[in-house]
């Protein structure tokens, strides 16, 4: 057995935390050669499996503690029903998206429709709907959504020799050192949704670091039809450089007669009345689904 899948197996068996995802890069980076490749499949606590690369920032804290974003995850399994067409936007390698097509496979119904612009990340993305036997329910593809067709450049973090890790558009990299630039397809929603024949979406995650209102722009048309939630990191510092703000998607959104929640706790949402422009974390969800989704929402809160 490789020494990076060993060390993984003796620190799986620690309780896990920050600090021992903080030691855990400290031995990848410095007893691990950059030159070597270090993607372990290893096993997560939910029950599924990833390859994962520790010396990438986004994939070291998962490949050591085997869990990520975990209330998150249990906010999407307490939305998400059977037959649902759910997106995953900025999948990166699968660390969202392969618990929800688990979720959705164990739900005995459904769709999972990924999108990864980075070649390595999509590459790993499809590696791991593999891995865990879902093919059948998640498709992924190698686009980036905004708000116009073309070619857009983004900037992958890698380090230590990692090959997959978390991207944003070049422009808005401040420091290009630890960043590889790629070249990555560009389209629209409501372009991709038509020329796919996407019949529907029930629920969309949101992750693309400060341009999640260009995507919004440029599915406006397939997300006023089909009215899904959507749940969004709003990264408030980012979203500046693409001259918007949380409280432009709050607009959008209360425009089409959808109602704002933050969280005040782990599945306990709070109605967000009064929203701030470095408002994060969000979900929007149309008035006419909200009391049901909260009261889904309440019950998963009530089993935990």
């Amino acid at each position: 057995m490789p020494l990076i899948a060993r060390l993984n197996k003796f620190a799986r068996m620690l309780p896990p935390g920050r600090n021992k995802a903080v030691v855990g890069r400290l031995i990848t980076d410095h007893l691990i050669p950059s030159t070597n490749s270090t993607v372990t499949e290893v096993p997560m606590r939910a029950g599924h499996r990833m390859l994962l690369d520790p010396r990438s920032r986004t994939e070291g804290g998962p490949f050591w503690n085997g869990e990520f974003d975990e209330d998150d995850v249990d906010f999407f399994r307490a939305v998400i029903q059977p037959g649902d067409t759910v997106f995953d936007v900025g999948a990166n390698v699968g660390l969202i998206s392969i618990p929800i097509g688990c979720h959705l496979k164990a739900l005995g119904s459904g769709q999972l429709i990924c999108f990864e612009p980075i070649k390595t990340n999509y590459e790993r993305l499809t590696a791991n709907i593999k891995l865990n036997g879902l093919e059948q329910i998640a498709r992924a593809y190698n686009v980036a959504l905004g708000d116009h067709e073309g070619v857009l450049e983004i900037s992958v973090e890698t380090r230590h020799g990692a090959q997959t890790g978390n991207a944003m558009a070049t422009r808005i990299v401040r420091d290009e050192k630890n960043f590889t630039r790629n070249s990555c397809t560009l389209t629209r929603l409501d372009t991709f949704a038509a020329q796919e024949k996407i019949a529907k979406v029930d629920f969309m995650k949101v992750d693309i670091e400060g341009a999640e209102m260009l995507f919004i722009n440029g599915g406006a048309d397939f997300i006023s039809a089909h009215r899904p939630t959507i749940y969004g990191e709003f990264n408030s510092g980012l979203m500046p450089e693409f001259g918007h703000s949380f409280l432009d998607v709050h607009a959008f959104f209360k425009e089409r007669q959808y109602r704002a929640f933050g969280f005040a706790d782990a599945l306990v949402p709070s109605e967000l009345t009064n929203p701030s422009p470095t408002t994060g974390n969000a979900f929007f969800v149309a008035e006419e689904r909200a009391e049901v989704l909260l009261q889904r929402v309440a019950a998963a809160k009530a089993k935990r």
